[in-house]
């Protein structure tokens, strides 16, 4: 287990003490709220009920140009357009941790705002193996600091191709979630120097304050997978794809996630293990794209081309991969790449990577907005506290949906459309 340090904990006491604010965060009461009281767990899973109808637009965007064997695909960065009928705002989702533009839950959010009159831009997150070959000039992922630079970059060269395509606005907005929410603070905090994109706005919806943190989480959800029988998985998969079905032939007003969740007949163990496993599985593709371009020697060597024992030597590439889990990631690729890159060690990995070093040089912007739950399992000790304090009125607190679970509740969407067309995120403003 990584021994981390404690810079967030000193940084989220420090501006919380030094900042001051006009108004509290807004708490929407468990009474006006139409999500039920589940396990975390629980709710998170309701996400898989979210998914858009549209297929949206295919786009590739070639950033750096990188062409790498067995990765000839990932030469152009891959996002996904869902445009709005008539000339209007264009917003920008970064997904969360690990998910491409096919993500579920990003072409979701992309099609709702579609519906609300803007054209929308599904990201691919900087943490897969798209953004490692088409966009990340070390070809190494997870220093949020880094990344941030990289995907500005991206994103400079996806408005330029969108300009040609005649998709072309004066106004931008910044939506990401989870980890996604995390880049979207640095994006906005370059942004607010380098003033290329010009981001009207930015919305940060389930962000981890400290991600090093957060990845311990989901490696400690991971780890209950492996109690969950095969039998289990076969019957949970069967239910879970009938669920889905359901849910996207029923509106978003009538669906019940008690419901959902009744029917799946998880225990609590279950679904934070399949969490777990789900987020971390996203990792293996990210690690052999990265040893692709800069070997660590965390896998065994990969087949030679033509060779006798080419389809052994890859499938022991293969499984190796799929055995390292986040904390495995960063003990042996993030943190070496961080001390011969910056001469630094864990200390500014830990800095570098939070939610506090963006938001610290982001005091005097009043265009960043957050929404977040009570419940959400990658909140800790004060974070909650320090987000509230720091955002004050631009947050908008939910007592339930555990991490994004509850993101498709009409509450929520209508936060979303009046942050994008009155300016600020809370209704009753």
């Amino acid at each position: 287990m990584i021994r981390r340090p404690s810079f967030v904990s000193l940084t989220t006491l420090v501006l919380t003490l030094i900042l001051t604010v006009s108004a509290k965060a807004y708490r929407v009461s468990p009474s006006e709220y139409d999500f039920p009281a589940l396990q975390p767990s629980f709710s998170t899973f309701y996400a898989a009920c979210l998914a858009a109808a549209g297929k949206g637009e295919d786009l590739s965007v070639s950033v750096i140009g990188r062409r790498i064997e067995n990765y000839r695909k990932y030469k152009t960065l891959k996002l996904k357009i869902y445009k709005a009928a008539a000339a209007a705002p264009v917003v920008y989702i970064i997904s969360g941790l690990g998910g491409d533009e096919d993500s579920n839950l990003s072409k979701f959010l992309a099609e709702q705002i579609q519906k609300m009159g803007l054209s929308a831009v599904v990201v691919p997150n900087t943490m897969t193996a798209n953004f490692v070959v088409g966009a990340s000039q070390s070809g190494i992922v997870g220093l949020t600091s880094e990344d941030a630079k990289d995907l500005y970059s991206a994103l400079e060269k996806t408005a330029a191709e969108l300009s040609m395509q005649g998709l072309s606005s004066s106004e931008r907005f910044l939506l990401g979630y989870s980890h996604g929410a995390l880049l979207s603070s640095y994006l906005t905090m370059l942004d607010q120097t380098q003033k290329k994109l010009n981001f009207k706005s930015t919305l940060l919806i389930n962000p981890p304050v400290d991600l090093l943190y957060g990845l311990e989480v989901l490696d400690k959800k991971a780890e209950q997978f492996s109690d969950i029988s095969f039998g289990r998985l076969i019957d949970f998969a069967t239910e879970l794809q009938g669920q889905v079905k359901k849910c996207a032939k029923t509106s978003t007003e009538v669906r019940n996630p008690q419901e959902f969740m009744d029917n799946l007949d998880l225990k609590e163990v279950e679904a934070s293990g399949l969490i777990g496993r789900v987020l971390s599985g996203t990792l293996k593709d990210l690690i052999l794209a990265t040893e692709a371009i800069v070997d660590h020697e965390v896998l065994p060597e990969a087949g030679t081309p033509g060779s006798a024992v080419e389809r052994q030597q890859n499938a022991a590439r293969n499984s190796a991969a799929g055995r390292i889990h986040f904390q495995s990631y960063v003990e042996k690729i993030l943190i070496p790449f961080n001390e011969k890159a910056r001469n630094s060690g864990l200390l500014e990995l830990s800095a570098s990577t939070s939610l506090p070093f963006a938001l610290s040089e982001l005091t005097q912007n009043q265009n960043v907005f957050l929404m977040h739950n009570v419940d959400d399992f990658l909140l800790r000790g004060d974070d909650l506290s320090y987000l509230e304090t720091y955002f004050g009125v631009r947050a908008r607190i939910y007592p339930y949906g555990g991490h994004l679970g509850n993101l498709g509740q009409t509450d929520n969407l209508k936060a979303i459309e009046n942050w994008l067309k009155n300016g600020r995120l809370n209704i009753r403003d």
